[in-house]
């Protein structure tokens, strides 16, 4: 019987050993997602304050630049004169030598497009990239209002490929408007690259125009860009459709999984979005990083269970035990027993009722002076 006990109560303590690691495992898992996801949040906080700052520096580059370009009074003067040549002696704008001082200029000041526009916003000129000559610049919200204010104005502009920054600086000549200077600089995979060495992730810009999502351009290497663009014209990436910033997601790009935020950038919104992207290592290091301490945990409540334990044998089990076998002894016939006062609480309480029935059986005291056999609890 004793031995039949003893089975069941190690079966017993090794199960809930059992539950309670698992529960722990359980707890530790829970707890490793919780903190990647944390983590992955914030280094995403990080990629979205070091992408507005190198939109801000871009721009006040660009702001710089442009007037650079537009203070420069023999450039401010010359395209003056050729936009208003003098009809009387048969003159006519020359364009071609405009677009050719203008070309000068954007190439020193290391920038992607120009145009001139005269004071009306017509455009005479454009150099450099495609994207502003494909733009109907004389309506855009940033050229409306420079030529409103007589002020440096900036923003943005969409077709869906790129989202290029622009200046516009008007040229003055005796505080009177004689032409606009546009600038602009494209968002390319080189300043996706430059944001993506800062912030130690990735980056990709995603386009939604009518024809389906597509990847204009990323710092992912050739097999994640790849994958990122299925994904993306498969439509299991997830995009806004307003012009927001979303939570923290997590997307599976091939066998690997990796967290998210979709920014809507650019006036069309909705239709072009900056993804940050936080690499499978990035969540490793996460991992590796909250192990020790789950470890730590777990040992500590192994070793808490054990003391539970070995205090549950010296004041439940073992006195339960003792009284067991002279409960046995007992129906054999040995009324000659006592059983030393050992446990607590209510385990104590039954040996001494169980001494007290011993005393009450017929014939268990012996003569005077005959010294009792005593059976302790000492094992």
């Amino acid at each position: 019987m004793r031995t039949k006990f003893l089975l069941m109560v190690i079966g017993i303590g090794v199960t809930l050993a059992g539950l309670i690691v698992a529960a722990m495992i359980a707890a530790g898992a829970w707890q490793y997602r919780a903190v990647a996801q944390q983590a992955a949040s914030k280094t995403l906080d990080t990629a979205q304050s070091i992408h507005k700052y190198v939109d801000e520096q871009r721009l006040q580059h660009l702001a710089d630049a442009s007037l650079g370009i537009a203070a420069n009074p023999d450039f401010a003067s010359y395209i003056a004169a050729a936009l208003n040549p003098d009809a009387s002696a048969g003159q006519a704008r020359d364009v071609a030598s405009i677009r050719d001082r203008l070309d000068e200029r954007r190439r020193a000041a290391h920038l992607d497009a120009a145009a001139i526009l005269d004071a009306n916003g017509v455009v005479v000129a454009t150099v450099g990239d495609s994207f502003l000559a494909e733009h109907n610049l004389t309506t855009l919200a940033a050229v409306v209002e420079s030529r409103r204010s007589g002020a440096q104005a900036s923003g943005l502009i969409s077709d869906d490929r790129r989202i290029p920054l622009i200046s516009v600086t008007p040229l003055l000549r005796e505080a009177k408007l004689e032409a606009l200077l546009v600038t602009g600089m494209r968002f390319d995979d080189s300043v996706l690259k430059t944001m993506a060495h800062v912030a130690q992730i990735d980056f990709a810009l995603v386009s939604v125009p009518p024809t389906g999502p597509q990847v204009l351009s990323s710092s992912l290497d050739a097999r994640d860009s790849e994958l990122l663009a299925k994904g993306v014209s498969a439509r299991r990436i997830p995009l806004l459709e307003t012009d927001a910033t979303s939570a923290a997601t997590e997307i599976q790009l091939g066998e690997e999984t990796w967290s998210l935020r979709t920014v809507a950038l650019g006036p069309s919104s909705g239709k072009t979005f900056l993804l940050s992207l936080v690499p499978p290592p990035h969540r490793e290091a996460a991992r590796a990083a909250i192990e020790p301490a789950l470890l730590v945990i777990i040992v500590a409540l192994l070793a808490v269970l054990m003391i539970l334990l070995a205090i549950l044998w010296r004041s439940v089990l073992r006195p339960l035990i003792r009284i067991a076998e002279l409960s046995e002894r007992t129906m054999r016939g040995d009324y000659a027993l006592e059983m030393k006062p050992a446990g607590i609480g209510l385990v104590r309480r039954i040996g001494e009722a169980f001494n007290h029935l011993l005393n009450e059986l017929d014939g268990y005291r012996v003569a005077p002076g005959t010294p009792r056999r005593r059976a302790t609890d000492r094992r």
